[in-house]
């Protein structure tokens, strides 16, 4: 009977998540579509700022709530409330309106969290059911989101640091069933699927040498957005006690950067850029420098949204950008890019492998592995899923330790 039970509340909550997900996608990529038809709309960034601090007071939802919050509660077998999901749905969409660089991957991971919830008490809720669950509900979205259920499954278990024990729990077979069960909705109805077709490998002496080049650097690109990222919102915290003021600050950065760069290359989830890039339409080498800055600020003050789709963008545009330079084929050196670069901000070598074979194809997937292991060994100090929120702790970094112990001495 409770067997039963858990493959009804799996499927069930499935459906919820692909329903959600090709809804999400929906406002998300129109948002997205509406700012590039009419770039004016970048003048509604400090609105959008201001609406989601609204949102989030008005549903009673901790305004510094992120992906790694949510992930935290999982690890301690707390669910979160199902509001965050109506929350994200409308604030994620109102950022990519107004040209805020934020996926929405990553939103979607914080949705499937959430909307586990009311599936706890179905299953019996005893220990262990709401990580579960959430685990499910997070697997669901993502591979609604990204069409990767197997990357999905993947990589949701590896950001969320489960031991051996928890990992081979009979109920762990509700996550690839809940993800599987809302692959398929969002492969019926779906509408932002990034077509890339399969990456033509090229000969081997070069594409060797191309992995290990750009595998490296683009580890090396995640592993210090990490870090920005981190300093920046330990900042922003400190210094702005007034979350509208910060937001305000947030939104004029980002619009200040976006207006002078003079393109919306780096705007929104990115997924339009990676596919406009494999689709062989040229960018220039500096738009990965952009794409990182205006992620980092748009997070770091508060806009919502994720990492994981920006993180993506910015590999695959870092290894354009060495293909270009050295000679190599383009579209192989923004794969093997984008999978180093998730594989080390993320801290999930085995989803970022799984996640370039699905979307590029099988041929590359030795460089494809290669450059995950060059995530994997940067992703050894930091990710973005390494603590309990986006602030750096000096202990992870020796530097950062100094720095603050000087800081004292010198106060005391």
């Amino acid at each position: 009977m409770r067997a039963l039970r858990w493959c009804a509340a799996a499927v069930l909550l499935g459906v919820v998540c692909g329903l959600v997900a090709v809804a999400f996608e929906a406002l998300s990529f129109g948002a997205e579509g509406a700012f590039r038809a009419a770039p004016a709309l970048l003048a509604l960034l400090p609105f959008s700022g201001a609406a989601t601090v609204w949102v989030y007071h008005r549903l009673k939802i901790p305004f510094n709530t992120d992906a790694p919050n949510v992930i935290a509660d999982l690890r301690r077998d707390r669910t979160v409330p199902g509001r965050l999901a109506c929350a994200l749905l409308a604030c994620v969409p109102l950022a990519n309106l107004g040209g805020g660089s934020v996926g929405h991957t990553a939103a979607g991971l914080q949705m499937g969290g959430a909307l586990a919830d009311p599936f706890v008490s179905f299953v019996g809720g005893r220990e262990g059911d709401a990580r579960v669950l959430m685990m499910a509900g997070m697997a669901a979205m993502v591979a609604s989101l990204l069409y990767t259920p197997l990357a999905a499954v993947v990589f949701v278990v590896e950001i969320c640091r489960q031991s051996r024990a928890q990992v081979l729990d009979v109920r762990m077979l509700a996550v690839p069933l809940a993800a599987g069960v809302a692959y398929a909705i969002a492969s019926v109805l779906g509408i932002g699927r990034i077509q890339l077709g399969p990456v033509a490998v090229p000969e081997a002496g070069t594409a060797w040498v191309a992995a290990c080049a750009v595998g490296a650097a683009c580890a090396a690109l995640g592993l210090l957005f990490v870090f920005a990222l981190k300093v920046l919102r330990t900042f922003c915290i400190k210094a702005f006690d007034n979350l509208y003021t910060r937001m305000l600050v947030g939104a004029g950065a980002a619009a200040v950067l976006t207006l002078g760069a003079g393109t919306d290359a780096a705007s929104g989830t990115g997924g339009a850029t990676v596919a406009a890039l494999f689709a062989g339409t040229p960018i220039d080498w500096w738009v990965w420098l952009l794409k990182f800055a205006l992620t980092a600020i748009c997070l770091a003050f508060g806009f919502k949204g994720g990492a994981i789709m920006p993180v993506i963008c910015m590999g695959a545009c870092a290894g354009c950008a060495l293909g270009q330079a050295a000679g190599w084929p383009v579209p192989f050196a923004a794969a093997v890019g984008m999978t180093a670069c998730i594989a080390a901000a993320a801290r999930s070598p085995f989803g970022g492998f799984l996640m370039a074979v699905e979307v590029c194809g099988l041929a590359g997937a030795p460089f494809f592995a290669l450059a995950a292991f060059f995530g994997a060994v940067a992703a050894r100090r930091d990710s973005l899923y390494g603590g309990i929120d986006w602030t750096i702790d000096p202990r992870r970094w020796a530097f950062v330790r100094r720095f603050v112990e000087r800081h004292k001495a010198a106060r005391s």
